[in-house]
């Protein structure tokens, strides 16, 4: 039976790594951008593992963690910089830097609350 479960265990150590390969390929070292991606795919990966486990609140966690994936993509893609750029609002660009670094600030503290719950 151990010979059994070794084998499954090496199994799904492939298939994770196979899972990696495409987020890897695209990862850079020279910018944040890539971190906040790999960062994101670990959350959806967890996200849809938690979706499958039998814990009691499982969608609520899931919920929490999709709430999270969505602050890496405003803090990500910069999303109020571009708005501010996009509408050539030059004397606002304090205003939207600041937005944006409260912006991570406030994933960073909901990681820090929530990510030791997201587990099954």
């Amino acid at each position: 039976m151990e010979f059994i479960q070794r084998i499954r265990r090496i199994g799904k150590k492939i298939r994770n790594i196979i899972k990696w390969i495409p987020i890897l390929w695209h990862d850079e070292d020279w910018d944040f951008y890539y971190i906040y991606n790999i960062l994101q795919k670990k959350l959806e990966f967890v996200e849809k593992d938690m979706l499958k486990s039998h814990l009691e609140n499982s969608e609520l966690y899931a919920n929490k963690i999709r709430t999270a994936i969505r602050l890496i993509e405003i803090v990500r893609d910069e999303k109020y910089l571009d708005e501010y750029l996009l509408e050539n609002d030059w004397g606002n660009a304090n205003k939207a830097i600041e937005k944006q670094a409260k912006a991570k600030k406030v994933l960073f503290n909901y990681l820090n609350h929530n990510i030791e719950s997201w587990w099954s």
